[in-house]
């Protein structure tokens, strides 16, 4: 089929650039996962089909991508890329009729979508949280961890195991104060982040006071750019072996503490609030503005009390 000289601009390239473009100037964090897959595992390998008009870019082509991504063990890459893919391709397609989306999304003339029609990949998550005894083994080994990157896990953990992209984008001017650390969820179907208030004990303030007090709170160069969610995964990896924890994910951090908290009596929609999730419905969204900062710091103090108790001793100790 002949393509209009317009249209030969608009890539596959470009429309991945472009909705990467409007995740950013969303506040969507998401931008920089979708720019990294983008580039790693569709432009770079796929240079023919980066540069194939976007409007005419096949199913089979956006399988083979897939495949490619399954075949090399990385489901969870390729789910994520097909749902970024099929995000961009949807907004190009409604941008015609939707005043909310860019113009520059219209020129691409998408009027079909060819990921809607792929299959879904299925991943099977990691339900096992740590269990208490992990828990307190994890914690034990970080508490010996003189480094920067020991004590923002420890902050990590003492907040209640927030989702680590959350805490590396706080930064000391705009979101720390005397008694809360502000956080931005925008985990979801939200036109704007959550504003998510963490309140402050006093162990999370003495792990603070090793971390910037300048720019980004959880950075290794005083704060001129944050801690990378990869690397802290990947020094929770170290901590959690030297601990002797078989399977250690930082995912299953966040999972131990709702358990472990659950089992100490904390209720289901208090452990929701600490830890931003299950928050929902109309009555949540629209009525409900109770900060919830006095039972989030309770259920933070049972946290640090069940962390500290006795029986919580390095491995070989």
């Amino acid at each position: 089929m002949e393509v209009a000289e317009g249209m030969r601009e608009q890539t596959l390239r470009k429309l991945c650039s472009t909705y990467c473009s409007y995740l950013k100037s969303e506040g969507k964090s998401s931008w920089r996962d979708a720019e990294g897959i983008f580039d790693n595992h569709l432009l770079d390998p796929f240079p023919d089909l980066a540069e194939t008009v976007a409007s005419e870019v096949s199913k089979a082509s956006i399988v083979a991508v897939q495949r490619r991504l399954v075949e090399a063990g990385k489901k969870t890459t390729a789910r994520k890329f097909r749902a970024y893919l099929r995000a961009a391709y949807t907004r190009a397609s409604r941008a015609d009729s939707d005043s909310t989306l860019p113009a520059s999304f219209v020129a691409f003339g998408i009027t079909d979508n060819p990921v809607a029609s792929t299959a879904p990949i299925k991943t099977r998550p990691d339900k096992r949280p740590l269990s208490e005894t992990e828990i307190l083994r994890y914690w034990a080994a970080l508490k010996t961890d003189p480094s920067t990157a020991g004590a923002a896990l420890r902050v990590h953990l003492l907040t209640g195991a927030q989702r680590a992209a959350q805490l590396m984008r706080a930064t000391a001017e705009r979101d720390l104060s005397d008694d809360r650390l502000r956080l931005w969820d925008g985990k979801g179907n939200r036109d704007e982040a959550r504003e998510h208030l963490i309140p402050l004990t006093g162990a999370i303030r003495k792990e603070l006071k090793m971390l910037s007090t300048e720019g980004f709170i959880f950075s290794t160069d005083g704060g001129i750019t944050p801690m990378h969610p990869t690397s802290l995964s990947a020094w929770a990896g170290e901590i959690g072996k030297s601990a002797g924890i078989d399977g250690f994910q930082l995912k299953r951090v966040r999972s131990g503490v709702e358990t472990l908290l659950a089992a100490a009596g904390i209720p289901l929609h208090i452990r929701g609030q600490l830890q931003s999730h299950g928050i929902s419905g109309v009555q949540a969204t629209h009525y409900d503005a109770h900060e919830y900062l006095a039972e989030k710091r309770h259920a933070l103090t049972v946290l640090h009390r069940k962390l500290e108790r006795p029986t919580a001793r390095p491995v070989g100790s």
